[in-house]
């Protein structure tokens, strides 16, 4: 594989995925409707073409999704060269947006008369593993796929190191395949990303210079002045989402829709401003009283000793245990929602901890 320095990112894009297409025999690309996805799906075609051969596209729908995001998809699973993989199988989704509802079973039989909308005709509706979160279902489809096809396989991501610092160390922690850090290994297959260099100003130019159809939310967040950051397409339930705040300008269908089948949504969206305090409460004198307050009172008791076990391998600080109570109102059971900030607080607190301690040590001898 080519390495220049002087290489622009749209360059080394090309280039590895050149060498993906020489090292793998089957090559599909996981799209989420954002605008990531699509230049993700749209060089990986430029390659295609180039190569003379097909492509799959992967889009596991969580049915909490954008009608924009399910509108771009059909057209995606339409483009020539193209082969369509659409799951809308049985998921447990967590849903931070009710401490009494924390998850919810996507496209289960059992609440079809919840269904945000129905299947596509010609979606793949089975579950590929029996712990049906999503990762776990991407994973065990891409290894599926390679058993059946016989073919190498890979599947092709649009991560992007710029978004946060799980997905930076993702791409820099460790070699993944032939001296390459850019990817990750599944039980059987590779995924790999390689656009994560990429800013966000890169995505855009790259879509505006090809005159590329991208997802129509985009343009109705710009027209309400939401912060470029804050402009991410994923499932409307998700983690890190901001869509509940624009949702019912934007797609006040969508909205009506999902007030309906998953609770908390409506309560929400009502009071995001004073949902999480932007201070301490007065009647507590630091965060980590309000914290274990918290905890005791609001979260699930089933899941209590799993977020004091979370807790406990983290830094012990003020600013820490605000996310733990930002956590604690958000009834975040999967420990994703500060996983960042969580992350990047705890290193540099236990970096100064370690230079405070030499740098005694030093005076000591």
């Amino acid at each position: 594989m080519k390495i220049f320095s002087d290489m622009s990112v749209y360059e080394a894009a090309k280039e590895r995925l050149r060498f993906l297409f020489d090292e793998f025999e089957d090559i599909y690309v996981a799209v989420s409707g954002g605008k990531d996805s699509t230049v993700a799906l749209y060089m990986t075609l430029e390659i295609a073409k180039e190569r003379g051969r097909p492509i799959g596209i992967f889009f596991l729908d969580q049915e909490f999704e954008w009608q924009g995001t399910i509108d771009i998809m059909r057209k995606w699973a339409k483009l020539d060269g193209v082969t369509p993989y659409w799951l809308q199988c049985p998921l447990r989704m967590y849903n931070s947006n009710s401490a009494l509802v924390p998850y919810v079973e996507i496209w289960d039989e059992k609440r079809h008369d919840k269904w945000m909308r129905e299947k596509e005709p010609y979606s793949i509706q089975v579950p590929f593993s029996v712990n049906t979160r999503f990762h776990t279902t991407m994973n065990s489809f891409t290894d599926w796929r390679q058993e059946v096809t016989g073919k190498k396989t890979c599947l092709i991501g649009g991560l992007r190191a710029e978004e946060s610092f799980n997905r930076y160390r993702a791409v820099t922690s460790g070699v993944t395949y032939k001296g390459l850090t850019w990817g990750r290994k599944n039980a059987k297959t590779y995924c790999f990303y390689p656009f994560y260099d990429w800013t966000f100003r890169d995505v855009w130019k790259y879509i505006n210079d090809n005159g590329i159809e991208y997802n129509a939310v985009y343009d109705e967040m710009y027209k309400l002045g939401v912060p470029v950051n804050d402009m991410r397409i994923s499932n409307l339930i998700h983690e890190y989402t901001t869509a509940l705040l624009y949702l019912q300008e934007i797609e006040p269908r969508t909205y009506d829709r999902l007030t309906v089948v998953l609770p908390g949504i409506s309560t929400r969206t009502k009071f995001e401003d004073d949902w999480i305090p932007k201070k301490l409460p007065d009647v507590f004198t630091s965060w980590k009283e309000y914290r274990d307050y918290l905890v005791e009172t609001i979260v699930a008791p089933e899941y209590r000793d799993s977020f004091k076990k979370t807790w406990a391998k983290q830094a012990d600080n003020e600013d820490v245990y605000r996310l733990h109570c930002i956590e604690c109102i958000k009834s975040d059971v999967t420990h994703t929602v500060n996983a960042d900030r969580t992350a990047i607080l705890s290193s540099k607190i236990k970096r100064a901890e370690r230079k405070k301690k030499n740098d005694n040590q030093g005076k000591a001898d």
